[in-house]
C-alpha cells in the first residue's frame, strides 16, 4: 500500500528540550547534585545538571525536593500542534490520569479527538514489530496527542506525533508527524512527514511504516553531532523528498520497496515504479541512476545515469509520465479486446 505525502505545515517546530538523561556513578560523586522525586517511585532521582532536573520537573515525571527553593513558573499552556509554540507538556504532567486510569483501550476510536493515553499501546505495538524499535510514549495534556521516541538515547532527535488534525479545522481527522524533538534537524526531516487520516487505522499503519523507515534518524541522539554535508552524489536523507514532489503531480509516492540504502522507490496506482539510487549502488562514477518499470513485466527496466541532480529529476519525471502512458495504452487495448 502507498501512502502519498501531503504537505502540510509541520506542527512541531523549536520544540522546548526535555531531557531523559541517564544517571552515571560520577554524578553522584559531585559535590553539587541536582535531584527531584520521581512521582511513580516515590524515590529522589539524582541529575547531572540543573537543567536535565528542570526538564523532568517540568515534563511531570518528577518534583522537585521540598528544600528545593525553586519553583517552576506557570504559564499558558502552547498547543503543541501550533506552527508558532514549542511542545510542553505543562506542569500538571503528561495527561496520565489517576493510577486506575491507565487501562489500555482494546479499539482505535472513530475520532482522533477521542484519542487518550490509553490508545498509546495500540499504536506503539504495530511502531515496535515493524522498526525493531523499543519506543518511550508520551501524551500532551492540552491535545491528548501521542508521542513517540525511541528509547535508549540520552535524547532522541526525532519524534513521532500521532493526534488531531485540529488545528487545521478538522478535529476528527488523524495527523501523523515526524518531527525534530528539540528543534535541531540534522537528517532534514522537519515538514517532510506530516499527513491526516480519515480512520485511526490507516495513521496507526503509517505511523509504523513511518517508524521502520526512518528508524534510523529515531535513533539519533541529540548529544552527538552528525555530519549532514551533502554530497556529490544522491543524497537519499536530503535528496528523496525533491525527488517525491517532483513526481507527485503524476501520481507517484514514495513507498517501502525494500530497497537497498542509496535507493529510493516511488510508484503509482497502477504498479508503475520509478527508483531513484546513487551511482556508487551500481558500482557506476555517475551521481545519480534513475530506473523505471512496471510491477507486471519488472524484468523491462529503463534505466540512465546521470551526474547532476536537474537532469536526474527531469528524467525521473519523464519516465514516471511514459510509464503511466504505456500502462494506460496496454489498458485501453485489453478493454478492447474485451468487447
Amino acid at each position: 500500500m502507498k501512502f502519498p505525502i501531503l504537505t502540510l505545515k509541520p506542527w512541531n517546530k523549536d520544540l522546548e528540550k526535555k531531557s531523559n538523561t541517564m544517571i552515571k556513578l560520577t554524578d553522584l560523586l559531585r559535590e553539587e547534585s541536582f535531584t527531584a522525586i520521581n512521582k511513580d517511585t516515590g524515590k529522589v532521582s539524582v541529575f547531572k545538571s540543573k537543567d536535565s532536573r528542570d526538564a523532568a520537573v517540568k515534563a511531570g515525571t518528577h518534583d522537585k525536593k521540598e528544600d528545593d527553593g525553586e519553583k517552576e513558573p506557570k504559564g499558558e499552556k502552547p498547543n503543541m500542534f501550533s506552527k508558532d509554540a514549542g511542545y510542553d507538556a505543562g506542569d500538571d504532567g503528561l495527561g496520565w490520569g489517576d493510577e486506575t486510569d491507565r487501562t489500555p483501550a482494546t479499539s482505535l476510536p472513530k475520532s482522533a479527538s477521542e484519542l487518550t493515553h490509553k490508545h498509546l499501546e495500540i499504536f506503539e505495538k504495530d511502531m515496535k514489530d515493524a522498526s525493531g524499535l523499543d519506543f518511550t510514549t508520551d501524551t500532551d495534556d492540552n491535545t491528548g496527542a501521542m508521542v513517540f521516541t525511541a528509547s535508549g538515547g540520552d535524547e532522541p532527535t526525532y519524534t513521532i506525533f500521532i493526534g488531531s488534525n485540529e488545528d487545521y479545522g478538522k478535529p476528527d481527522e488523524f495527523r501523523v508527524s515526524l518531527e525534530s524533538t528539540y528543534g535541531n534537524d540534522p537528517a532534514g526531516m522537519d515538514g517532510k512527514v506530516d499527513k491526516t487520516f480519515k480512520t485511526a487505522e490507516e495513521a496507526k499503519k503509517f505511523a509504523a511504516q513511518v517508524a521502520k523507515k526512518y528508524s534510523k534518524e529515531m535513533q539519533m541522539d541529540d548529544n552527538e553531532e552528525y555530519d549532514t554535508t551533502p554530497s556529490k552524489s544522491y543524497n537519499q536523507k536530503a535528496d528523496e523528498k525533491e525527488f517525491e514532489n517532483a513526481l507527485e503531480s503524476d501520481g507517484f509516492s514514495w513507498f517501502d520497496g525494500g530497497s537497498l540504502d542509496g535507493v529510493s522507490t516511488f510508484g503509482d496506482e497502477s504498479g508503475n515504479t520509478v527508483a531513484v539510487a546513487a551511482g556508487s549502488v551500481y558500482d557506476t562514477e555517475s551521481a545519480f541512476v534513475v530506473s523505471g518499470f512496471n510491477e507486471d513485466d519488472p524484468a523491462d527496466v529503463q534505466s540512465k545515469s546521470f551526474d547532476s541532480k536537474e537532469e536526474a529529476l527531469a528524467y525521473a519525471k519523464e519516465l514516471a509520465q511514459k510509464l503511466k502512458s504505456s500502462n494506460e495504452g496496454i489498458i485501453k487495448l485489453m478493454n478492447l479486446l474485451r468487447k
